[in-house]
């Protein structure tokens, strides 16, 4: 999405993560509107960033989302983002039976709220020329923390419930006369059609097609048609079979970052090899720790201070060029520590 110029929903943005994406973007000229339960925090964001707007919101209660909603696609037309940001974290304990009223209201807030928030614009949004869902996820959606487990599954079900709108608008942007490629509609060929006037979208669904950009040319069409263009029968070539080596290649990929971060992890905390950081660290190498200089050359010189510490590496999750490790640290600190390490890696090498 482009980063001004926007006209934003950001739901739970009275504090935290919400209040700081708020005054960011409404920072950078977006016309910014947060909602939340608590309006004397609502005000006092509102008041110390002069133009922002903010509206009373219960992401709880179906009545009052489809209430804001309304309101504010009305006061609001062009409002073309949302942010669903809102959600409650809560110690449980699923070792014995959970406590209702937690379960319900976190199901509620973090999953259900989100999910109704986004049905209630989304016929508005698709009407929009560029518009964006942003769902606030976790990192515990990969790696759960098990005192809050009930919290960290529903990060999981937002994560997964993240990947489908977006498979599903571009397949709804599509399904107009005339689709602009600023939409970024690109109709996939699952399979071979006889119908130069048809394709295959996502869904399988037979649709008319009369796009303004032409069709993705590892379709093997050729020539002019109702469509602009005809399939080739000579060169039949399923996309779907492409599609499958991609997804077998970045899975691959992953594992091939999962080997090169536990390299990583073992040579620096477990082995004390400060080799490590020549064979697998980037020069321009970013450090997630705030206490350590950005740098491989800082790691290095970390490694040989490290004799009291002890490391086990726990589950190791990789996600794109993202590698997530849960570790536990002793004598990092005066406690045994358990975190959460994020790498970013490129051809071989931790950045």
């Amino acid at each position: 999405m482009k980063l001004s110029g926007n006209t934003i929903l950001i739901t739970g943005g009275g504090s935290g993560i919400g209040r700081g994406l708020a005054e960011a973007l409404h920072q950078r000229e977006n016309h910014v509107i947060i909602a939340g339960r608590r309006t004397d925090r609502l005000r006092e964001v509102a008041k110390a960033n002069p133009g922002m707007a903010w509206v009373e919101l219960n992401i709880e209660d179906p009545a009052s989302i489809s209430a804001v909603a309304t309101k504010l696609t009305a006061e609001y037309p062009k409002l073309n983002v949302l942010v669903n940001n809102a959600g409650i974290m809560n110690i449980d304990d699923v070792s014995s039976a959970i406590d209702e009223k937690l379960l319900v209201s976190t199901l509620t807030t973090n999953l259900m709220g989100p999910i109704r928030m986004t049905g209630a614009l989304i016929e508005h949004l698709k009407r929009q020329t560029e518009a964006t869902v942003i769902n606030t996820t976790s990192v515990l959606g990969f790696v759960p923390l098990a005192i809050t487990a009930v919290y960290s599954s529903t990060k999981a079900a937002m994560h997964s419930y993240t990947m489908s709108p977006s498979v599903q608008a571009q397949r709804h942007a599509c399904q107009g006369a005339r689709v602009s490629a600023r939409r970024g509609c690109r109709p996939t060929c699952l399979a071979a059609t006889t119908n130069p006037g048809q394709c295959h979208l996502p869904s399988l669904s037979r649709r008319r097609c009369e796009f303004s950009e032409p069709m993705p040319t590892r379709c093997w069409w050729r020539g002019p048609s109702s469509c602009g263009t005809t399939l080739d029968p000579t060169r039949p070539r399923s996309l779907l079979s492409s599609m499958m080596r991609s997804e077998q290649n970045n899975e691959v990929n992953m594992e091939t970052n999962k080997e090169v971060v536990l390299k990583v992890l073992k040579g620096a905390f477990i082995e004390r090899d400060a080799t490590v950081v020549d064979r697998y660290f980037s020069p321009d190498y970013i450090q997630h720790n705030p206490v350590i200089p950005n740098g491989p050359r800082a790691i290095a010189n970390l490694i040989p201070t490290l004799k009291g510490l002890s490391y086990e590496i726990g589950m190791v999750v990789a996600e794109g060029d993202l590698v997530m490790v849960h570790g536990r640290y002793v004598g990092w600190g005066p406690k045994p520590l358990v975190a959460v390490d994020i790498f970013k890696v490129k051809n071989g090498k931790s950045r």
